[in-house]
């Protein structure tokens, strides 16, 4: 499911509050029940259903009633969670459409509250075009009722987390600015995929650069395990080479690091010598590289973010598992460039991070105010998505990312003029009803 987040806007902190109840009601049951979200956002049971219909309608909650009546998050009710967390702590200002699709994520433009572009990745494992989804749930054990969402927040985890450790390390990959369950805010990078790029200046020394990033990482202790011309971002500006996706990696100590390692290294050899005509003579080594002293040390230090070792077995066998799959669009999340003719939706709204970084869920509830304090409907926007293929579309940088207020508000009046005409019909059928009754009764009282 990809992001629309045409109604974000006009979701209220009630809706809100319903939507993360189920989230945590999702902790241990697959489908939650009615009375145990009721439960949980502390809310009075009068209009709940009300709204648990409306969310469900809008395909942010998935609905079961077969043994009971329950309800769990989709993909899009847990992106509107995220994005209403980034809106709501000043990180992210508006979005606008899929920029980049891939196996296991979705890459949107963005704009932060400054008026700098930005990109969201939302990670989205388990997609059906997988074709390996029983195969898959043999590994997830107990937690297979929630084991998409919960994976794809812990692969979040680790990318943000690589992520960040690299940046400190100055080496070319996206700034991190924040993570929120399964999205991502990252630097956007002004530059194309290496894979659409016909001609390099100097495609010999980009290779030994390539060589020499691929060493520096396993020297710090990671391997890539997904090396290829996909994400590799040049910035047609310098020349440089920036990586991205890491969801995928593995420290050098693991048992498979040496296949990962030199199939990181023959994807790229393969390429320069297909596509660039360079002939590499001499390329890296596992053996070379990674020696049993820098092994220890790597074991040693302490991880920036710790994930728990189960998560990470399970993260493992599932990029492994799919590795050779591929969905029906674009194979790659790393088109990070802007699209022709960008259409973006203001997701602004005011007040203070009441969900940062997903913690804290049970005070949120019992605190939060009235939909009133959160969102003011004369003042919200509606949101626009475009829903065009992140295939059909051209670099055009003298066409900035606009918020296109005119059709947003085009829209509203539209709405607004439809309400008062069904309000008219609805009074004038009613008179209607009213005089035919009186009629009937007047002449059965003359006869």
């Amino acid at each position: 499911m990809r992001l629309d987040a045409t109604n974000f806007a006009n979701l209220g902190s009630k809706d809100f509050r319903i939507l993360t109840a189920i989230e945590v009601g999702m902790k241990n049951h697959e489908y939650v029940p009615v009375p145990l979200i009721i439960s949980i956002a502390n809310l009075p049971s009068c209009g709940i259903r009300r709204i648990i219909t409306n969310l469900h309608k809008l395909k942010l909650v998935a609905h079961w009633n077969k043994q009971y009546d329950g309800y769990k998050l989709t993909y899009l009710g847990l992106d509107y969670l995220a994005l209403r967390t980034f809106s709501l702590g000043g990180i992210i200002e508006s979005v606008g459409r899929r920029i980049g699709v891939g196996k296991e994520a979705d890459v949107h433009i963005a704009k932060e509250s400054k008026g700098e572009l930005v990109v969201i990745k939302f990670h989205r494992l388990g997609r059906k075009s997988f074709r390996t989804i029983k195969l898959n749930r043999d590994y997830l054990g107990k937690r297979s009722y929630a084991s998409w969402m919960y994976l794809a927040q812990i692969a979040a985890k680790k990318e943000y987390s690589y992520l960040l450790s690299m940046y400190e390390k100055d080496f070319p990959v996206p700034k991190p600015i924040e993570i929120n369950r399964h999205a991502i805010v990252m630097q956007y990078i002004d530059g194309v995929p290496l894979s659409q790029v016909r001609v390099l200046k100097t495609p010999r020394n980009t290779l030994e650069t390539l060589f020499k990033l691929i060493i520096d990482m396993a020297e710090i202790g990671i391997i890539h395990g997904d090396f290829n011309e996909f994400n590799l971002i040049v910035d047609e500006g310098n020349d440089k080479l920036y990586l991205i996706d890491f969801p995928q990696v593995i420290p050098i100590y693991h048992q498979n690091a040496a296949t990962y390692f030199n199939r990181d290294v023959n994807c790229i050899v393969e390429l320069f010598n297909r596509k660039f005509k360079v002939i590499a003579c001499d390329y890296p080594k596992f053996e070379d590289v990674v020696s049993d002293e820098l092994i220890h040390s790597i074991r040693s230090a302490q991880p920036h973010l710790k994930i728990n070792n189960g998560d990470e077995i399970a993260l493992q066998n599932f990029f492994q598992h799919n590795s050779s799959y591929v969905t029906s669009e674009n194979d790659s999340d790393s088109s990070l460039y802007s699209p022709n003719d960008e259409k973006e939706s203001d997701i602004h709204e005011s007040g203070s991070d009441e969900y940062k970084n997903g913690e804290g869920y049970q005070t949120i509830l019992k605190n939060d105010t009235d939909s009133d304090n959160i969102i003011d409907d004369d003042d919200a926007t509606e949101v626009t998505s475009d829903s065009e293929s992140a295939d059909n579309y051209h670099i055009k940088k003298s066409n900035p990312i606009q918020i296109w207020r005119p059709y947003i508000s085009r829209n509203r009046e539209k709405n607004i003029q439809e309400n008062v005409r069904n309000k008219l019909r609805n009074k004038s059928k009613s008179e209607q009803r009213k005089n035919c009754r009186q009629n009937k009764i007047k002449y059965n009282f003359e006869h």
